[in-house]
């Protein structure tokens, strides 16, 4: 991770000037199901080899089973991919990259957990063909909804958005369209926007949607779809205005479903708590011959550099 972020940190100056970077005020965001979406998130992809995902799920119960022996409080979620390549995604929630930077310090000051995750680490790695990190900004002026209980969720619809350089404004301006639309329908949904600061391309913006059952991808075309309130409630120059954005300043969009993974995943018992039939699945630990569990933002990449 350090590796990463200090490589990445010129990168930053080029994503303020690009787009803004919203700054909020700090708080804890580890010990509840609905603190509100944090103010960083670092997102630490784990692109698994063809065929060992089910060993890497018992890999990382590893991770969580060491976290939980020493009484950390860096909580992490993680997710798999249901499209695209097959990764694991781990997101880790800070109040600032500060915030940041003194996580890293306490594990590094804490030895007896550091060798336990390197130990872990190392046969996590043989079972990955890439690796990457990237820090991700809330923008809370183009989110809809933000604040939801995520132990009531399984999935998330991710929809991920590159801007022509010099046309973030006509990008907001739409989401702005789209989000007043969501208010008038009175759409029961959670946007929250992020902006890429640093590990990707300038002008990446990330849309996390939390879905409860994959059956509201099915219903979306009556919800969104022609004669729907939603629909009527965009109007013709609204569908003008997002016809004008993809023509005109957008240069790629993808979407996505990513599954949360409990097993991966190391959360309060007030997350758990909101669905623990969901939350309490286990993954059988892999008996690896040793490495050391860290949160998903504290994984070292350098075995999977030197693979690639």
């Amino acid at each position: 991770m350090k590796k990463i972020a200090i490589a990445c940190f010129a990168l930053a100056v080029i994503a303020v000037l690009v787009m803004p970077v919203p700054v909020v005020a700090q708080q804890s965001y580890v010990d509840s199901a609905s603190s509100g979406p944090p103010p960083v998130i670092q997102v630490f992809k784990e692109e698994v080899k063809p065929g060992k995902s089910p060993l890497h799920t018992k890999s990382e119960a590893g991770f969580v089973a060491a976290y939980k022996k020493a009484g950390l409080k860096y909580y992490y979620l993680a997710t798999t991919s249901m499209s695209g390549k097959p990764e694991a995604w781990f997101m880790n929630a800070y109040a600032s990259m500060e915030d940041v930077e003194k996580a890293n310090e306490a594990f590094d000051a804490n030895k007896t957990v550091q060798a336990e995750l390197d130990r872990i680490n190392v046969s996590d790695g043989d079972l990955l063909s890439n690796a990457s990190s990237m820090y991700l900004f809330y923008n809370p002026e183009l989110s809809y909804r933000p604040n939801f209980n995520l132990g009531e969720y399984k999935y998330f619809m991710v929809d991920t958005y590159r801007v022509k350089l010099g046309h973030y404004d006509k990008f907001a301006e739409t989401r702005k369209v789209i989000n007043a639309a969501h208010e008038k329908a009175n759409l029961d949904e959670h946007m929250l926007v992020y902006n890429v600061g640093l590990g990707g391309a300038a002008g990446t913006v990330i849309v996390f949607q939390p879905v409860k059952s994959l059956k509201e991808y099915d219903d979306s075309a009556k919800t969104h779809g022609k004669g729907s309130e939603y629909y009527e409630a965009l109007g013709d120059e609204g569908r003008k205005l997002m016809t004008a954005y993809n023509q005109n300043d957008a240069m790629y969009f993808q979407r996505d479903f990513q599954a949360i993974s409990p097993q991966m995943s190391f959360v309060s018992d007030k997350v758990m708590a909101s669905n623990p039939s969901f939350w309490n699945q286990k993954a059988q630990m892999a008996k690896a011959p040793g490495k050391t569990a860290k949160p998903a933002a504290m994984k070292d990449v350098s075995k999977t550099e030197k693979q690639q």
